[in-house]
């Protein structure tokens, strides 16, 4: 609701701010352990700010017992990246190729032929 009403590029989620500080919210995407710190913030303000520690949120812990749930049967998992409009693949913090990254890559592609941005045009930057 805050991202529709208030501030539609929002990339936090709506966490009090931590005792100290008046800055709201933690990144959730810098909040898993799997990279945990790399291109984050310990500033509770930052746009960026990991939390005090990794899987601290409610929408992060939730995250990682689906997946745990379904790890047998999870075959793809896709995070959409609305703050930069971007396509993130598959890491944001690694900058190496994976196995199946041509895989990834015309997943990617097909999925910006077919989004239409509801702001009038495509997506601008045609990331992926």
């Amino acid at each position: 609701e805050y991202s529709h009403e208030s501030d539609r590029f929002w990339r936090k989620n709506r966490k009090l701010a931590p005792k100290g500080s008046d800055c709201a919210g933690v990144d959730l995407n810098r909040n898993f352990e799997i990279g945990y710190g790399l291109g984050a913030d310990t500033n509770p303000c930052s746009e960026v700010y990991k939390g005090p520690n990794a899987h601290s949120e409610p929408e992060t812990l939730a995250l990682v017992e689906l997946g745990r749930r379904l790890n047998s049967t999870l075959l793809f998992y896709v995070s959409l990246h609305a703050y930069g409009q971007s396509w993130l693949t598959p890491w944001g913090y690694k900058t190496g190729p994976v196995e199946n990254m041509k895989e990834l890559e015309e997943v990617a592609k097909n999925a910006f032929d077919e989004i239409i941005c509801n702001y009038g045009r495509d997506v601008p930057a045609r990331e992926y």
